[in-house]
């Protein structure tokens, strides 16, 4: 029920909207899948049935394809959704800082694990083959955290449980339609709301709406950032920016402060009233912005949007529990596997872990976890072990005790962090005050900070010389044959010419060069640090030092590049994967 000052969210959609997406969109999908794999399997040399094409595409993909499928992959409903709930609460910067996280992890390092761990299929492998055991296990067991912490935002940002198989990512198309229907409905709410809309318009009605707003609804307390604290009420869009990413940037800009500034309007699901906290940690700020400026229209469009960013996720996590299942725990811990089997093993497993995506999220939802409350917490939980998998492929002097004792000891003070600073700040530890933003800083700093302290410690005390010839040696092809005695010689048989394909793709990767993945290492080392650095130091600082405060100018011009941001993402995610394979595309459709 509606407390206080507060609304019941106005519903436009019937439950037939939703079944009608997820059954419809959903089927069709499946059809155009079977579809592409039959067209794989008649017109190109890569088979659908080798269990390298299934895991990781034999690793032909080209780079537009690879940019376009992480475009898919990344863009989690909780990115739409949460970089919205965090600009509509804390201002642009939200929107602008959102994004640094993906943006400035390194891309140096795909170059260092082709060089150093090229048949590896998961990360597992990698740490299973330099660490042993007991490290493997460890990162085994965050590798699930982080699925199920994905998993949750998925299927709890969307509203929807998806139960479809796997897109492979052979399946170029699929991708391209997913990262076509996701820009695409992207600008469709930015061009409303900054050109057409009757109730926005233009960058500076927003800003003239944004500054009622700051009066009937002002943002205070600890909503507030930092550094206003100890200012007065101002208007949310003349908060400091920080960082930035295309996607969050851009639809957490129009989404978040497009409900802040749509909050006096009839229209508002919620008016005369602003969003309650458990409506913004739900994940409703982009659908009230959508409600507000197109009606059904615009629920109809985050619902499709939120599907589309939920089952391409999805897809990438359940290819992902199933490699890491069959690889690194039937295939290392029970008994080697054939490809066959790791085909099998792998499509079972897809089923019962979709099924149980929907199963823990129904769980989260009883217990009261929202979108936010799992939002805060990723930074807790998986904070400790960022460090430690980065210089497991780049860092031969990093041994197994700084691997394990420096992660242990990370996830020991992130959790005493985390605890004690709800406490302290909040003065009790519950399931709400633990997701709180202060509460999710003071696990997830210590966590990350102790831990990298403790493994370069630990690293310069017990060092190791690591020269990597046994991640070197993982084979890409799977388990040979010849150590599956539970198959028999007709299934050999069959196995060699399923695998046939893939071999080829093997012994073409088998010779790098080492020296020019090392100088591609460097150069992406430079510039990701290059990047870094003018996003989060060059270009925010000056104007934190200034205590810089948005003019309506100025605002309308940070509109315009997030804008141009955005169409250039679009473009080259869209257009350079069909650009790359127009010979493939020309020779499949001739035939």
């Amino acid at each position: 029920m509606a407390q206080v000052g507060e609304k019941e969210f106005t519903k436009l959609l019937g439950q037939s909207y939703g079944y009608g997406i997820v059954v419809g969109i959903g089927f069709a999908f499946a059809i155009l899948m079977v579809g592409l794999t039959w067209v794989q399997a008649k017109f190109t040399q890569m088979n659908p049935n080798a269990a390298s094409e299934f895991a990781t595409a034999s690793r032909s993909i080209k780079a537009g394809l690879i940019c376009c499928g992480i475009t898919s992959a990344w863009t989690w409903s909780a990115t739409l959704l949460q970089s919205s709930t965090a600009t509509y609460q804390s201002g642009v910067s939200a929107s602008w800082w959102y994004g640094v996280g993906g943006t400035i992890q390194s891309p140096s390092l795909p170059a260092k694990v082709k060089m150093n761990a090229n048949g590896a299929t998961t990360f597992l492998q990698i740490v299973k083959a330099r660490f042993g055991v007991p490290c493997h296990l460890l990162f085994t067991f965050y590798a699930f955290v982080c699925v199920h912490v994905v998993c949750g935002s998925l299927v709890l940002g969307a509203s929807a449980t998806s139960l479809q198989e796997d897109f492979e990512l052979r399946s170029s198309v699929i991708v391209i339609i997913h990262t076509v229907i996701l820009f695409v409905i992207i600008y469709i709410f930015v061009f409303t709301a900054y050109g057409t809309s009757d109730v926005l318009g233009s960058p500076g009605k927003m800003w003239d709406l944004l500054q009622e707003a700051a009066i009937t609804h002002p943002v205070t307390g600890k909503e507030r950032s930092l550094r206003d604290r100890k200012a007065p009420p101002r208007p949310i869009c003349l908060e400091l920016f920080r960082g930035c990413h295309s996607i969050p940037w851009g639809f957490g800009t129009v989404m978040g402060l497009g409900a802040r500034a749509l909050s006096t309007n009839p229209e508002f699901p919620t008016y005369p009233y602003a969003l309650s906290a458990a409506q913004q940690s739900a994940g409703l700020v982009a659908p009230a912005a959508a409600v507000t400026m197109l009606g059904k229209g615009g629920a109809v469009a985050i619902l499709i949007v939120t599907f589309m960013a939920a089952t391409s996720a999805a897809s990438a996590e359940l290819i992902a529990v199933a490699s890491i299942i069959v690889y690194d725990l039937l295939g290392t811990y029970w008994k080697p596997l054939t490809g066959r089997q790791v085909i099998f093993y792998s499509h079972i497993i897809i089923g019962l872990w979709a099924i149980w995506m929907g199963v823990w999220a129904t769980i989260l939802h009883k217990v009261g976890i929202d979108l936010g409350w799992l939002f805060y917490i990723q930074g807790v939980a998986l904070t400790p072990a960022v460090v430690p998998i980065g210089l497991t492929v780049c860092w031969k002097r990093l041994s197994k005790h700084a691997a394990l004792w420096g992660t242990l000891f990370g996830t020991v003070c992130g959790m005493l962090g985390w605890m004690v600073g709800c406490w302290k700040i909040y003065g009790s530890i519950n399931v709400t005050n633990l997701a709180l933003p202060y509460s999710a800083i003071s696990g997830a700093t210590p966590g990350l900070i102790m831990s990298t302290i403790a493994t370069f410690l630990l690293a310069w005390i017990f060092p190791d010389n690591y020269d990597w010839q046994g991640t070197r040696a993982i084979s890409n092809a799977g388990i040979p044959d010849s150590e599956a005695s539970s198959i028999d010689e007709k299934d050999n048989e069959n196995e060699k010419e399923i695998e046939k394909d893939t071999v080829e793709v093997v012994t073409e990767n088998a010779a790098l060069d080492r020296t020019e993945l090392q100088r591609v290492f460097k150069k992406a080392a430079w510039v990701s640090l290059l990047l870094a650095f003018i996003i989060t130091i060059l270009i925010p600082m000056p104007m934190f030092g200034e205590s810089y405060v948005f003019s309506r100018k100025f605002f309308t011009g940070w509109v315009a590049v997030s804008i141009i941001w955005l169409l250039m993402a679009g473009s080259f995610c869209i257009l350079l994967p069909i650009w790359e394979s127009r010979t493939e595309i020309y020779l499949i459709i001739s035939e």
